[in-house]
């Protein structure tokens, strides 16, 4: 493992900060122009849900044991 001096790690924090607003930029013009389409099984992983193939979403929630 790499040993780094605190201003190393300060720098790479802030390095990695602006690389991750910068990406964000990107991706929200990509959105805006609707050239990132936002993919439902996204949008699940966002909210904190999950899609399972054998479920029915509709049917009332099965009774707890």
């Amino acid at each position: 493992m790499a040993t780094l001096t605190n201003e190393q790690i300060e720098a790479k924090q802030q390095q990695l900060k602006q690389l991750a607003e910068q990406a964000k930029k990107l991706k929200d013009e990509l959105v805006e122009a609707g050239a990132w389409p936002l993919e439902e099984d996204d949008l699940n992983d966002v909210a904190g849900g999950c899609y399972h193939p054998y479920l029915d979403y509709n049917d009332p929630p099965l009774p707890k044991r």
